[in-house]
C-alpha cells in the first residue's frame, strides 16, 4: 500500500480503514507501515542491523475499528498524559473535507475515486482566468478546474 507522506496521520488512518473495509482483510489484523526506502534497499523485519522497519501500526484485536495509529518509535505515555505521542487518534471532525465543485470535466486527462487525494494548483498562465486553480490526481493527470467562484 503507497502513501505518499508519513506526516499525514490522517491520511494513514484513511487508508487503514478503507483496507479492512473494501478489501476483506480482518478487522483483527494489524496494518503495518514502512517508508519505501527501507523497501527500495531491501531492509526487511529481520535485518543485520536491527533496524526497526516498521513506522506506524494500526488494528488487531484492540483496536478493531482502526481508530489509532501507533509510531513504533514512541514511548507511550497514555496513562500519564491527555496527548500521547505513540498513540495518535484524529480528531472527531477530521474526516471533513472541504467539498469544491470541479468544472472542465470534458477536458479532463483523469479522473479521481472518492477520497482520493488531489492537488491544487495554482494557474496564473491560464487564458480564460489569472486566479484559476487546477486539480490534478496523484499521478500529476489534469482532472478539471475549481470553479471560479471558489477559486
Amino acid at each position: 500500500i503507497y502513501c505518499p507522506t508519513f506526516l499525514d496521520k490522517d491520511e494513514l488512518l484513511r487508508v487503514r480503514r478503507s483496507i479492512s473495509n473494501n478489501v476483506g482483510m480482518y478487522k483483527t489484523s494489524v496494518l503495518r507501515f514502512k517508508l519505501d526506502a527501507f523497501t527500495y534497499l531491501n531492509v526487511y523485519a529481520k535485518n543485520p542491523w536491527k533496524l526497526r522497519t516498521t513506522s506506524y501500526e494500526s488494528g488487531g484485536k484492540k483496536d478493531e475499528e482502526c481508530s489509532t495509529l501507533i509510531s513504533s518509535w514512541e514511548k507511550c505515555t497514555c496513562a500519564t498524559s491527555d496527548s500521547c505521542k505513540r498513540c495518535y487518534k484524529p480528531k472527531e471532525d477530521s474526516d471533513v473535507k472541504d467539498v469544491y465543485p470541479i468544472t472542465g470535466l470534458k477536458f479532463a486527462e483523469a479522473t479521481a475515486v472518492q477520497s482520493e487525494k488531489v492537488t491544487l494548483l495554482r494557474e496564473p498562465e491560464n487564458k480564460y482566468d489569472s486566479n484559476a486553480v487546477k486539480v490534478v490526481n496523484g499521478s500529476g493527470k489534469l482532472i478539471g478546474h475549481i470553479t471560479k467562484e471558489r477559486a
